[in-house]
């Protein structure tokens, strides 16, 4: 099964990518492998320390079903790593691979040059963007999420629509409700979860008997 390719660096926003590593967990049942220079432990921009599984070099595109680019409150660090930028510069001229950035991330493929003449967003701001020579400020789009071929870019305001758009590019079948926050207007019924034949089967013969032994087990610790 493929995995999701995570580019990390200091002070990269867990939050902006935490609902698409979700997403791709419980609904494909494919699980999230961090990229990075080196192996040195990261810190995101929540605090978070984070321990880069595999380097630049190790990454095989046949193996991922994305790359995904965060943004960050701090991109110095980040636009100092000649290593990174030369990692993104292999995928010019890719246009099936499916590469997403989003919030401040879409500046490292502008810089990397794999916006050229791509429709994209990022929230950098209409007066930074009209300004900074990094950018083709005649291509950006002002929505949540824009799509260019095999280039995703999104608001960091819209993660929820990140997550669904990466989805669907990687071929996955997501819809639009996917993730949704809770309604105000619910009932109890709506949390009650209830399975179906197969699941509760599984409930009664699998999980409850773990659940159970967990239990008395923790409990005579009190004993």
């Amino acid at each position: 099964m493929k995995k999701v390719a995570l580019l990390v660096y200091d002070d990269f926003s867990l939050r902006e990518v935490a609902d698409l590593m979700y997403l791709f967990r419980w609904s494909y049942e494919i699980q999230t492998v961090t990229f990075a220079s080196s192996k040195k432990t990261i810190v995101s921009e929540e605090g978070i320390q984070v321990q880069p599984e595999k380097t630049f070099e190790e990454f095989h595109k046949e193996e991922y079903c994305c790359f995904i680019i965060p943004g960050g409150a701090e991109l110095a660090y980040a636009f100092a790593d000649e290593k990174l930028f030369q990692f993104l510069r292999s995928f010019k001229g890719e246009k099936d691979f499916p590469i997403g950035a989003i919030c401040a991330g879409p500046l490292f493929l502008s810089m990397s040059g794999l916006l050229k003449g791509k429709k994209f967003i990022n929230s950098m701001g209409d007066d930074f963007n009209a300004r900074f020579h990094g950018v083709e400020y005649e291509n950006i789009v002002y929505a949540p999420v824009v799509c260019d071929g095999n280039i995703i870019t999104a608001l960091g305001e819209a993660p929820r629509r990140f997550a669904i758009a990466m989805a669907r590019a990687c071929g996955f079948s997501c819809r639009d409700e996917a993730m949704k926050e809770l309604s105000d207007d619910y009932c109890p019924e709506d949390f009650m979860y209830k399975r179906d034949k197969e699941d509760l089967l599984c409930l009664e013969n699998e999980i409850l008997p773990w659940f159970e032994a967990e239990y008395q087990r923790i409990k005579g610790q009190e004993e």
